[in-house]
């Protein structure tokens, strides 16, 4: 562990009880601090994390990231590099971002593979775990990076994954459990601060992050909690989804797009099963709202009955779609339809649909959960060698190339 690392964990111990784990680029423990030491290496082990911190040194990804395993406890991680090449791994923590049930864990442990007096010891150790509000963490994660790299970041580069699928567990029980949890994470500031997002989302701003992240750091959104992190976690998306569709409506966006986009949204982040996928899920309905006011406002010239042919484009790319399907939605013969879409948009609907496919296929590609034989399927493309030429014609790279390039921050 460097100095300045050493530094930053004694002194965030100076208000939580947490702890440290230092791994090599092959997971072989290095150092942990006294307490932690009890569980040595067996820490990646009881809590089966080593698929997702392998992912990780492979990814290239130089910023901290928040590890959800399947117990409810988080860790903060960073990989470290020597020039291009991972050399070891930081693991912080546990902790609860929000107050988890005694009953929860007991229901995650039972399906554990922890066996007689350790089941205990990892029972007490968990319900002695401090809680962290996710502003203060995420402040905590700049520092590390700092620490670490000496770069500044902004909260809105740090990662969430999970290293469990949340279905292999019982789901939380029902329960009238409920606290105030509010402790010194105060709300001062977040209306200015909120404001600031939401104005930036009606002016389609894509530099919108600089906002977001002075938002989150002053709070941890909604202070309700039942005990169960992901359903907290999903409540702050769903009012930050909500806060969204009205801010894309006033800067311009059609209501009929704004709420069909809301309807997808909450349906996908009410079925999500952790932490991280919510997360992801925000950051992706943030971006994808503040594209649409963009080329909104970019293109105010565009009618609504091609804005909406546009938006249907966009939401069923790994379908088969026909100029002749286009046009009978909008009511339209299909030549006059195909003329008034490259009139409007400057692009033929063969070239929008094409570049759409690469631009979800590019983001696709950049998680590494999803196998690269799956994504010409998930963007539509019926010929392996239409896709890989088409997406090296538009990046310069094939699609194994791009997953595999370093990523930069």
């Amino acid at each position: 562990m460097t100095d300045r690392v050493k530094l930053f964990f004694e002194m965030v111990r100076c208000i939580y009880p947490i702890h440290f784990w230092e791994y090599d680029a092959d997971l072989s423990l290095q150092t942990a601090d006294s307490q932690a030491e009890q569980f040595g290496s067996d820490i990646i082990r009881l809590l089966s994390i080593s698929d997702v911190l392998k992912q990780q040194l492979l990814s290239q990804k130089r910023c901290p990231f928040l590890l959800e395993t399947g117990y409810g406890v988080l860790f903060l991680c960073e990989v470290s590099y020597e020039g291009s090449t991972p050399e070891g791994l930081y693991l912080f923590g546990g902790l609860y971002t929000g107050s988890t049930s005694n009953l929860m864990i007991q229901q995650r442990l039972a399906n554990a593979p922890i066996m007689g007096r350790l089941r205990q010891e990892v029972l007490t150790a968990m319900q002695q775990l401090p809680i962290i509000p996710t502003s203060t963490l995420l402040q905590y994660a700049v520092m590390l990076h700092y620490a670490l790299t000496g770069e500044t970041i902004s909260t809105a580069d740090i990662l969430s994954v999970s290293s469990m699928d949340e279905s292999a567990f019982p789901d939380p029980a029902s329960s009238s459990h409920f606290q105030d949890t509010r402790g010194t994470d105060s709300h001062f500031g977040v209306w200015e601060s909120e404001k600031a997002l939401l104005r930036m989302i009606r002016e389609g701003n894509r530099d919108y992050r600089k906002a977001l992240s002075r938002s989150m750091s002053l709070s941890s959104g909604v202070r309700a909690d039942t005990g169960d992190p992901v359903r907290h976690s999903k409540n702050n998306s769903l009012t930050l989804l909500t806060l969204v569709v009205r801010a894309a409506i006033e800067g311009g966006l059609s209501p009929e797009i704004a709420y069909s986009l809301n309807d997808h949204y909450a349906a996908m982040i009410e079925h999500a099963r952790s932490i991280s996928a919510v997360t992801m899920l925000s950051g992706q309905l943030l971006d994808d709202f503040i594209e649409r006011v963009h080329d909104v406002r970019d293109r105010s010239g565009t009618s609504s009955s091609i804005q909406n042919a546009c938006h249907y484009i966009d939401t069923h790319l790994s379908e088969p779609l026909t100029i002749h399907d286009l046009a009978s939605q909008a009511g339209y013969a299909d030549y006059y339809f195909s003329q008034k879409f490259k009139n409007e948009t400057g692009q033929t609907v063969s070239e929008y649909l094409c570049d759409k496919r690469i631009e979800k296929a590019m983001e696709l590609l950049r998680d590494p959960a999803i196998d690269l034989s799956d994504v010409q399927e998930m963007v539509g493309f019926q010929s392996r060698s239409r896709f890989y030429d088409l997406f090296k014609q538009k990046t310069g790279l094939s699609p194994a190339q791009y997953r595999a390039r370093p990523v930069l921050f």
